[in-house]
């Protein structure tokens, strides 16, 4: 951002007496004619760069733009004031010498002082005034200077000392272009230093910081003091113009009417509301799924359950008590017992007592036989002392990881399928045909109450007036003018009035002080 000083620069006069030129001049892009025919037809504010604006406008006593002088200036304002512009730097007024033009110096010095309408300084000071050659006639000094001495007085109720010169502090700037046609051949054939130029007031157009090194002196003191560009509105006493007199137009209107527009609108006159366009449908909100019914679970393939052992050892036993044999005699058949028995005569028969070896009682088995039972090494039970599962051999916690319900391994794909929305396959959610919602969720588009159209419909339903949007019946929303029916506040009116704004301002000063007014001329 540029940190030199603000500066607009306004530039008015005449067509072709160099306003565009200097435009150029100051780095505005401007249109350049070489001919007395304007192409400046409105009012152009240009930026500069370096935080500087200039301001071209159309030439006064321009009649080939089909406007007068006070449409001009009123045009300079209005424009510089939708534009924002609070304060002007320098005024270049640009003139041809002549003194048969006094009557259109007079009007051009009248803007000028104008725009200082509500500033207490002297907008002289900010002047500088740009003609060709090496002098200036009396003709714009004395147009300006008399202006300038009837402002003082209506602003100060006396005319200005003798010893005080309005104009003293106002600059001229005489200028020739060396390539035009005011400069004699003889000075164009002559070996002369652009500085011998220069001092004589003949710049060449190919050297324009020279130009603008002349202006940027004689601008040095402006920007200390800028002209305020002010703007007040006023009401007029006669007709019903609310504005700064300066920009007041010249024709008014002044008895008026409320009236409505003749053309018609079609509006809506009820509130907006949200609803649903179509009705409702039973569906499933998300897509299928594959599941199992059962869940992950330790579980037997088979579930036939067989008595079995803990411990696979085993050995015979004999489940009886162990029984001492049963005595017994036998005859001894030993010689003695014989030889005994014969000298006797078999009086003397000798036995011999003898017992039976021990048994079990269980199966009668000597006392070193084997086991009649098998025993297992776990318990005495028979056929076993736990169930146990076919499948696995195994007794308890399932021999599978998995699902029963269709005997696949944890996380396998499911066997079944259902929706997820509602963990079934029945249809489980009421939805609205037009966008899907939920059945009582807010709607998807936008009502009239007043005629249950859709919002994105463009045709209302009331007829209303096109500026107002109230009935025809009710009161008019613009006033016109009773005799020509047309808008007061934005035409030009259809009687002449001289306006009457109830401020003390000097008035006669402008150049649009007479108007028309409805019914009589004053």
């Amino acid at each position: 951002m540029s940190n030199a000083p603000e500066k607009c620069i306004l530039a008015i006069g005449k067509t072709g007496n160099g306003k565009s030129f200097t435009g150029n001049i100051f780095g505005a892009k401007t249109e350049v004619s070489d001919s007395t025919k304007s192409v400046t037809n409105e009012v152009a504010v240009h930026d500069c760069g370096n935080n500087c604006r200039y301001v071209d406008t159309p030439g006064f006593d321009d009649s080939n733009e089909g406007k007068d002088d006070a449409e001009t200036a009123r045009v300079i304002l209005r424009t510089m004031q939708n534009k924002g512009i609070t304060n002007l730097t320098t005024i270049l007024w640009f003139v041809v010498p002549d003194i048969r033009a006094l009557g259109s110096f007079h009007r051009q010095a009248r803007f000028i002082d104008t725009l200082a309408q509500y500033y207490d300084g002297n907008v002289w000071n900010n002047v500088i005034i740009v003609h060709k050659g090496q002098s200036i006639l009396k003709g714009p000094y004395d147009a300006a200077k008399e202006i300038a001495q009837k402002c003082y007085k209506l602003k100060h109720g006396k005319f200005p000392d003798n010893d005080d010169d309005l104009l003293k502090k106002t600059s001229n700037f005489a200028i020739l272009l060396f390539e035009s046609e005011e400069v004699s051949n003889l000075i164009r054939m002559g070996n002369f230093t652009s500085d011998e130029l220069n001092s004589n007031g003949i710049f060449k157009e190919s050297e324009p910081e020279r130009i603008l090194a002349v202006y940027e002196s004689l601008m040095k003191e402006h920007l200390e003091h800028p002209i305020p560009l002010e703007f007040k509105n006023f009401k007029c006493e006669k007709c019903p113009e609310y504005t700064d007199p300066r920009l007041a137009v010249a024709e008014c209107h002044l008895d008026g009417e409320l009236i409505h527009n003749n053309n018609k609108v079609m509006i809506h006159l009820g509130n907006k509301e949200m609803r649903h366009p179509k009705g409702t449908h039973w569906c499933h909100t998300e897509g299928k799924e594959k599941y199992h019914p059962d869940g992950v679970s330790k579980y037997h393939a088979n579930s036939i359950q067989v008595w079995s052992h803990k411990n696979s050892g085993s050995s015979k036993i004999h489940t009886g008590s162990l029984r001492s044999g049963e005595e017994y005699e036998t005859r001894d058949h030993g010689a003695g017992a014989n030889a005994l028995r014969i000298f006797t005569f078999g009086i003397v028969d000798l036995h011999d007592t003898k017992r039976n070896p021990s048994y079990y009682s269980c199966c009668g088995g000597s006392k070193d036989s084997s086991g009649c039972t098998t025993k297992s090494s776990c318990c005495d039970r028979n056929p076993g002392c736990e169930l146990i599962y076919t499948c696995c051999q195994r007794s308890g916690e399932g021999c599978i990881n998995g699902h029963r319900c269709c005997n696949k391994p944890d996380k396998s794909i499911g066997c079944k399928e259902r929706y997820k929305c509602c963990q079934a396959l029945e249809r489980c959610t009421n939805l609205y045909e037009c966008c899907n919602k939920k059945v009582g969720e807010n709607g998807c588009e936008e009502f009239y109450t007043c005629c249950n159209r859709a919002v994105k419909e463009s045709q209302g339903c009331y007829p209303v007036c096109e500026d107002c949007h109230k009935e025809h019946s009710s009161k008019g929303c613009k006033e016109v003018c009773k005799k020509c029916k047309m808008t007061r506040s934005e035409n030009y009116g259809c009687s002449k009035v001289r306006h009457n704004f109830p401020v003390n301002l000097p008035h006669q000063l402008l150049f649009f002080n007479t108007r028309y007014v409805h019914g009589s001329s004053q």
